[in-house]
Formats: C-alpha cells, sequence, structure tokens
C-alpha cells in the first residue's frame, strides 16, 4: 500500500488530494512537525520536510514531483492523453513553483501562520502585488478554456490550484481576476478539499 508521511496543515495537503482523485488505496502516517529532523524520517527524506511518499521500493519527495508522479502511474485521465497537454501539466506545474508558490506562501505567513507579532503587513501587501503579473496571465489563459489541458479538472489543475488556495486562506481578494476566481472554486468544490474551504466558498 501507498504511504503518504506528514501532517495538516501542510502541503501533504496536495498530496492526500491527488490520492483521493486517483481513488487509489493509501496509509496517511501523521508525523508530528517535531520528529521531522529526527534520524528516522530524514532517512526517507534528507531535506527533513514533509511530504514524503512511499511506493513499493520508491521513495519520492517533493509534493508537486509526488502529484506528478501519482497522476502518471494511478490518476487515470488526470495525467492527460497526448504530449502537448503533458507537457502543459508540466508547464502549469512549473509556473505554480517559479510564480505563484514564493508570493502565496509569504501571504500565509504573515496573515495566518505567523504569530501577530512577528507578522509583516508590508511583505504581506509586497507578495499581493507580486502575484498580480502571474495571476493577470492565468486569469488570460482561463478566459478560452475551462480547465488547464483540456475540457476536464486533471492534474495540472489540481496541483496548480492547491498552490493557490493558500492565497486564498490568507484572505487575498480574487475581484479583477473573474476567470481565476470561477476556475479556482470549481478546483476547490470537488469533494475532497471542499470541507476545507467550504466557508470561504460560499
Amino acid at each position: 500500500m501507498l504511504r503518504i508521511y506528514g501532517s495538516l496543515p501542510s502541503r501533504v495537503f496536495r498530496c492526500l488530494w491527488m490520492l483521493e482523485e486517483c481513488g487509489v488505496a493509501y496509509e496517511h502516517v501523521r508525523i508530528p512537525f517535531a520528529d521531522v529532523s529526527g534520524p528516522a524520517y530524514r532517512a526517507l527524506n534528507p531535506n527533513a520536510r514533509v511530504p514524503t511518499l512511499i511506493d513499493g521500493d520508491l521513495v519520492l519527495w517533493e509534493s508537486l514531483a509526488i502529484n506528478l508522479y501519482l497522476a502518471q502511474r494511478y490518476g487515470g485521465s488526470l495525467w492527460p492523453a497526448g504530449e502537448p497537454a503533458r507537457a502543459h501539466t508540466l508547464q502549469w506545474t512549473m509556473f505554480a513553483v517559479a510564480e505563484i508558490e514564493p508570493h502565496t506562501e509569504t501571504l500565509l505567513r504573515n496573515r495566518v501562520l505567523l504569530p501577530p507579532s512577528e507578522r509583516s503587513a508590508e511583505a504581506a501587501a509586497r507578495a499581493e502585488r507580486e502575484l498580480v503579473r502571474p495571476l493577470g496571465i492565468l486569469d488570460g489563459f482561463l478566459a478560452d478554456h475551462r480547465f488547464l489541458t483540456g475540457p476536464a479538472f486533471a492534474a495540472a489543475d489540481l496541483n496548480l490550484a492547491s498552490v493557490l488556495s493558500s492565497a486564498l486562506l490568507s484572505g487575498m481578494p480574487l475581484d479583477r481576476f473573474a476567470e481565476v476566481a470561477g476556475w479556482l472554486q470549481a478546483c476547490l468544490k470537488r469533494p475532497y478539499p471542499y470541507p476545507f474551504f467550504s466557508r470561504r466558498l460560499t
């Protein structure tokens, strides 16, 4: 059976979502954050971070790499047919990592995760400004496409939506990006993530 290590809230959320979408049996090993630096866990993941996936002899870390692997091996239609759509799956996943995540993580830290005394309103405001350009690119694409790699929800949508969900949790308004807001809502209303985001989607 597949095993995924990591406790919520963390990036393990992305992998749990993918596993649920794939419909594959798995064990979720909840490891306290204090234990990720211990020798037992570092033997699996020398970064001492979560998540880590074990599938037979394969040990894999980095949440979006895990998701690409799961989609390709177990995801059925989540891994799109045809090389162009598969290339675009990689493109949008890298876009999520390079253009979106650094800023959504700054927002989340400075509006939710850090103690109030350690938060920086300036850093959060700067992160929102930095998101304008990539969200504009995404908004323009979604004006002509329902989903990122075809007519149906697939791995690219899950990966990018899971990263962008941090902006939603941080309270960033998406009013000026109507296409992004509608697409993100459609993604997060799928059965697995919906309970986490229901109050923010209604």
